[in-house]
């Protein structure tokens, strides 16, 4: 629900499920055969993807719109595709966006964060 959360705390959010798409590829192998052959794996993934398009959503148009070089839309589209089409879902599909799109994600969430903290700093 939009407005039980300040963005900064959604922002932290995906950058912390970003973080658990990385860790879960430490631990279950960093080769997209190894997220094909292993459904525990697939899950963890998928599971905090629809975590980050949960945040996405939960951002006002104001902070999406100062930063329009993020595909919010995609990263909801996404979550949606996977909620509401799981058993279709295409995890090479998925494998693209741990592997490609959700690092930059985070770095940019991160910058997004950094000039929250400066902007709410006393002069």
């Amino acid at each position: 629900m939009k407005g039980d959360r300040s963005p900064s705390e959604d922002i932290e959010i995906i950058i912390r499920f970003c973080n658990s798409i990385e860790s879960a590829m430490e631990h279950f192998g960093k080769d997209e055969e190894d997220f094909l052959g292993s459904e525990l794996y697939q899950n963890s993934c998928c599971f905090a993807l629809l975590q980050i398009g949960e945040a996405v959503k939960r951002l006002p148009k104001e902070v999406t719109a100062r930063y329009p070089d993020i595909e919010w839309s995609d990263i909801a589209g996404m979550r949606d595709f996977i909620v509401h089409s799981y058993r279709k879902t295409s995890m090479h599909r998925v494998w693209i966006a741990m592997t490609k799109e959700v690092p930059s994600l985070r770095s940019k969430c991160e910058t997004i964060l950094t000039a929250q903290l400066k902007s709410t700093m006393p002069k």
